[in-house]
């Protein structure tokens, strides 16, 4: 059976989405999960700027700030920073 290249699957997106989470209560101040959508907790514009750049810090992930506002749920942004860490990898 093949294994997953590290950085990949499940363990991959547990990581960015308790990377996205932690970085969202230190930004946003608020509690929340994984179903929780930034749009719902009153998310503005500059904050979303301050997510990108600490995911950018933490992940190396590259999000396009339009990703971060179009209202997904904090485990589909996960999947987002899974697959920018995947484009980003040198192959």
């Amino acid at each position: 059976m093949t294994q997953p290249e590290p950085g990949t699957g499940d363990d991959a997106l547990g990581e960015a989405e308790r990377a996205l989470v932690e970085i969202c209560r230190e930004v946003l101040r608020v509690d929340l999960g994984p179903d929780d959508r930034l749009p719902d907790l009153g998310t503005r514009s500059i904050l979303i700027i301050e997510i990108a750049v600490r995911l950018q810090d933490r992940l190396g992930a590259d999000v396009p700030l339009e990703t971060l506002l179009e209202g997904r749920t904090v485990r589909g942004l996960a999947e987002a920073v899974v697959e920018a860490r995947s484009e980003a990898a040198p192959r």
